[in-house]
């Protein structure tokens, strides 16, 4: 018995508390090992297990941590971890920072931070890439994972369990004690199996920086890579898009919070069952990543119907795994408009049902993207021609780009910010008049009471005066 997390935030503080996300998070140090797994401690613990079998320093240190009996008290000592978020308070009143690890019985300002036997892991799950620390050759520019924050702080917890630990007295500015350089020297070997790179060690100030939500954790699990070619096409729509705008920035956020509703506990699922993580990939990951690009394609690099067709048609001769058999992609397609009685793996199909299909941004982001290509599939299978489909998935592209949410970020926005989101919106998703000016009509129904938006809107001739007022 040594690794375990929290389901709830216990005598730490007080603020919520994600322990699918730890999972989730640990998955990764592991390098996505299916060996990974927990089991229910009693109580509000979840004990971690592992049967390793990935190589590499950050599995081999996360055996060690779930494996090892630590003997350095008359009743060894266990490490449990508390996924919280941003706003979680401390029970002596401070506001966690980005992580923490507290040892047995600590006292700070008076009172007991920790007060038992265990050594105390606390993380915030939402960094999201949005912390920046320096690198080494200078540039506070270096961007920290979730990920990156838990095996931090879990080098901290191996030297307290290990009787190891080094000074933690602060030097002046932003230099590292002792302790923190080391597991800054921990936290490098994890950075290498990400291929990020490295963290000075000798500097352990950060910062907020550009940038925002960690790439998609269920394809990253799914494929078996946070780099895979899966992952990095879904992380190239979200800075090349999302990142770009105002809009857009809004709209991630809003996605991400709905994503990881649901998103930790399918990593679990997948975790348990390698046949569901192979359908995740095949059924979900690779046809999203393949019509976002045909998306791309058609809205920003303005590629005729014609060429979208032709794309669709070599993605199918490259890709055979994607022309699935045609009964799988109608169980998927009966999972994703919300019926689950034909569906494989009932509770994936009732997470779907309950956590993904009644939010707006999960539904329009993901679920519709998967049913073009779904469409497209089952056209191809009925022997229609290239040209053809492209039509039908440019007429499709177009129209779901007109159902878009309009989140309440657009009245918040000056007219100089509203009209430029309208031109970048015009070059990246909405290619055709006719979009724009249903998107224009639903700003006009959304947000009439404010005039601004609706004279920018004529301004930038997405409407005419007479629909504008």
């Amino acid at each position: 018995m040594t690794l375990f997390f929290r389901r709830d935030e216990g005598t730490a503080g007080m603020g919520s508390v994600f322990p699918m996300s730890v999972f989730a998070h640990l998955l990764q140090i592991s390098d996505f090992d299916m060996g990974l797994g927990e089991t229910n401690a009693g109580g509000n613990l979840m004990q971690v297990t592992y049967h390793r079998n990935n190589a590499g320093p950050a599995p081999e240190r996360l055996d060690v941590l779930v494996n090892t009996d630590f003997p350095v008290t008359a009743t060894n000592v266990d490490i449990i971890i508390l996924g919280t978020d941003n706003g979680f308070v401390l029970n002596n009143g401070e506001v966690l920072e980005v992580g923490a690890t507290i040892g047995p019985n600590t006292i700070r300002n008076g009172v007991n931070v920790n007060p038992s036997d265990s050594v105390l892991v606390i993380y915030d799950t939402t960094v999201m890439e949005n912390e920046c620390v320096q690198r080494e050759g200078g540039g506070m520019d270096l961007p920290t994972t979730n990920a990156i924050v838990l095996f931090h702080e879990l080098s901290h917890a191996f030297r307290f369990c290990t009787g190891t630990v080094a000074d933690r007295t602060d030097p002046p500015g932003c230099g590292s004690s002792d302790e923190e350089r080391a597991s800054i020297v921990d936290e490098n070997l994890f950075r290498d199996q990400l291929h990020r790179a490295h963290r000075d060690p000798g500097n352990n100030c950060g910062t907020r920086c550009a940038g925002g939500g960690g790439c998609c954790i269920v394809a990253s699990v799914a494929s078996g890579s946070a780099f895979s070619s899966e992952v990095n096409a879904l992380r190239d729509v979200r800075d090349r898009f999302l990142r770009r705008s105002e809009i857009g920035f809004d709209f991630f956020d809003r996605l991400h919070d709905d994503y990881y509703r649901f998103s930790p506990q399918v990593c679990r699922m997948m975790a348990k069952d390698e046949r569901l993580r192979q359908f995740i990939a095949s059924f979900f990951v690779r046809p999203l990543a393949a019509m976002l690009d045909l998306i791309h394609r058609y809205t920003a690099m303005n590629q005729s119907a014609e060429e979208i067709g032709a794309a669709f048609a070599a993605l199918m001769e490259q890709r055979a795994d994607l022309g699935a058999a045609l009964d799988e992609a109608q169980k998927q397609l009966a999972a994703l408009r919300g019926s689950t009685e034909d569906m494989p793996w009932q509770p994936l199909a009732e997470l779907l049902r309950d956590r993904a299909l009644p939010s707006d941004t999960v539904r329009w982001a993901l679920i519709e993207v998967l049913l073009m290509f779904a469409d497209a599939v089952e056209w191809s299978r009925a022997g229609m021609e290239p040209p053809e489909i492209g039509r039908r998935l440019a007429l499709a592209i177009d129209a779901w780009g007109t159902r878009m949410p309009l989140t309440p970020v657009w009245p918040t926005l000056s007219r100089y910010t509203l009209a430029r989101e309208l031109d970048f919106l015009k070059r990246a998703l909405l290619r055709t008049p006719g979009a724009r000016e249903v998107i224009a009509r639903r700003l006009v129904e959304t947000f009439g009471s404010d005039p601004r938006i609706a004279a920018v809107l004529e301004e930038e001739r997405w409407l005419d005066r007479g629909e504008a007022g």
